[in-house]
């Protein structure tokens, strides 16, 4: 009884995809394309360059154009190194994500808050704070040999001595 059924509605898709296509208009006749200002290659001009093919038609000598804009280069911004700043993590809301989203920033909230902890005691020990990005990453990142979140292509740390903070340089 299965065998039969089955064997009967095999038969009666195979039979519903025989046929002619129920879209097809039959043969279609467009207008030429010189009636839409399209130009078509004769055996005189075929593999000639466009440009050399219009200056034939109008004796006119081609003009270059003028070279394309570049598009405009994103401004780089600082945002302050925070949790998150590496993207690692960012995997929205979910029952599994969210767990490994907080684990991820978690992580990198102890390591920002180490590096102003191990700025606070250069402060406390030199009297002053770094005076250049050089001098901050010599002097208290290496020597405390805190290791930074990896950030994402083309973003790069940088501390400012006015403000005596660390940034991220975001150029995307």
């Amino acid at each position: 009884m299965r065998c039969s059924c089955g064997l009967a509605i095999l038969a009666a898709l195979i039979a519903s995809g025989c046929g002619e296509d129920p879209f097809d208009t039959g043969p279609t006749r467009s207008a030429a394309p010189e009636a839409f200002g399209i130009s078509v290659d004769t055996v005189e001009t075929a593999g000639k360059p466009v440009a050399s093919q219009e200056a034939a038609k109008t004796g006119d000598a081609p003009k270059p154009e003028p070279p394309p804009e570049p598009p405009p280069q994103p401004q780089p911004r600082l945002e302050k190194a925070q949790a998150g700043a590496s993207g690692k993590g960012d995997y929205g809301a979910g029952i599994l994500t969210t767990p490994l989203s907080v684990y991820f920033r978690a992580q990198e909230r102890v390591i920002f808050d180490q590096v102003t902890y191990f700025l606070k005691l250069f402060k406390a020990s030199n009297g002053r704070a770094p005076k250049s990005h050089e001098e901050f990453m010599n002097d208290v990142i290496k020597a405390n040999m805190v290791k930074l979140p990896t950030l994402r292509p083309g973003d790069e740390y940088f501390y400012d001595p006015q403000k005596e903070e660390l940034f991220v340089l975001k150029r995307q």
